[in-house]
């Protein structure tokens, strides 16, 4: 269900003054309340809103000549998902088809959990179990890779959770391949093979990879534009942000 707030907020102190919540963003329901918030205060001195038409239409009516401000967040948001939509959803396409996780997940149920006694011996600098220690080894590179997300919390385009999981392949396929020139057990290298063979799947396919670098490619575009606007990798996106003239620069193009 749709819902947004209308906020009045005193200029000087930054107190609310009035709010209500909108159901709809057709320009008649938002009219209603700005025709609400124009007879108790009169004419703001301007207005924050993100880029829907209904609620632009209506503020230039309510209040024509009023300054129109739009949302660094929503501005964003906006412009990622026009940049990035396609190709993000066109890699989680190509990377669903090849059906990886299933068999990646089966392989971690299958791999026995960590041994304490042999950790307790790798602390001390020695191990007297080295193929558990390999196979050990190996669950810690595929576990994080399951347990991908690398969501910022503010979702799509933000977050790029097909792109974070190619990542993350790429990362475990370097990984594995650094461990495979030191495994010497016969259970592990079997073990080893098999999630190599699933992750390759992934960081070797052409079509895959074409994707994932043209998305990388957008996404660095996308990460100056957000750079230039001042939007934290952490933290509150939507912190005011009080120098204008640096972002007028950084966006001079």
């Amino acid at each position: 269900e749709f819902s947004m707030i209308v906020v009045v907020r005193d200029a000087m102190t930054d107190f609310t003054l009035y709010s209500e919540k909108c159901h709809s963003e057709s320009f008649a329901s938002v009219k209603e309340i700005l025709l609400k918030v124009k007879e108790r205060f009169g004419t703001p001195s301007g207005s924050i809103s993100d880029m829907r038409a209904g609620i632009l239409k209506a503020l230039a009516d309510v209040f024509p000549g009023m300054p129109i401000r739009i949302c660094l967040l929503h501005f964003l948001r906006d412009l990622g998902k026009d940049l990035l939509y396609d190709l993000h959803i066109s890699l989680g396409n190509e990377i669903n088809k090849r059906e990886v996780k299933s068999p990646l997940k089966s392989i971690l149920r299958s791999i026995p959990a960590y041994n304490q006694a042999t950790l307790y011996e790798i602390e001390q600098g020695f191990c007297s179990g080295r193929e558990s220690m390999e196979i050990m080894a190996i669950r810690k590179i595929l576990e994080p890779l399951l347990t991908v997300n690398g969501s910022s919390g503010y979702g799509f385009p933000f977050s790029l959770n097909h792109w974070n999981f190619y990542l993350s392949c790429k990362e475990a396929g370097k990984r594995l391949s650094d461990l495979s020139g030191k495994i010497s057990g016969t259970k592990s290298r079997k073990l080893l093979n098999s999630v190599e063979y699933q992750i390759n799947r992934i960081i070797k396919d052409r079509e895959i990879v074409e994707t994932a670098n043209k998305l990388s490619d957008v996404n660095m575009l996308f990460r100056n534009i957000r750079t230039a606007f001042r939007m934290p990798e952490k933290g509150s996106l939507s912190d005011d942000i009080k120098d204008d003239d640096f972002i007028r620069e950084q966006c001079d193009v």
